[in-house]
């Protein structure tokens, strides 16, 4: 269940940033670009979500399982993975969805393509 959820959290990762992208109109000439679309990105975001989501619960699983220690809750681990999730889909989409140094084709993001429907409140 915790790989379908990275699974799923890989796409909407890649969603976000792609949404930004389109939104500015922000590419990178030095990437393959066939018409806004790039096949690999998809594909390797969802193997990262699925990575990711799985190693943050995994080694919380183990840490929370060690010897000599307290029990804690089953939920711990699912907590910890979502959070690794969430931290990965807001590195992808400062990374790659707020293109730097590109201009906005669109003429409605600013000079950092930080969409205008993005939260303020946070950084990208």
């Amino acid at each position: 269940m915790v790989a379908l959820v990275g699974l799923a959290g890989g796409a909407g990762s890649w969603a976000l940033s792609d949404a930004a992208r389109r939104y500015c109109g922000s590419y990178q000439d030095e990437y393959v670009d066939w018409g806004g679309v790039r096949p690999y990105e998809l594909p390797l975001s969802v193997a990262a979500g699925g990575a990711v989501a799985l190693a943050a619960y995994r080694a919380a699983w183990i840490l929370a399982r060690r010897p000599g220690r307290r029990r804690i809750s089953s939920l711990v681990p699912v907590a910890v993975a979502l959070f690794a999730l969430l931290a990965m889909t807001w590195c992808q989409f400062a990374w790659i969805g707020t293109v730097p140094g590109t201009v906005s084709d669109s003429g409605l993001c600013p000079a950092g393509n930080v969409p205008g429907w993005w939260p303020r409140w946070i950084p990208a």
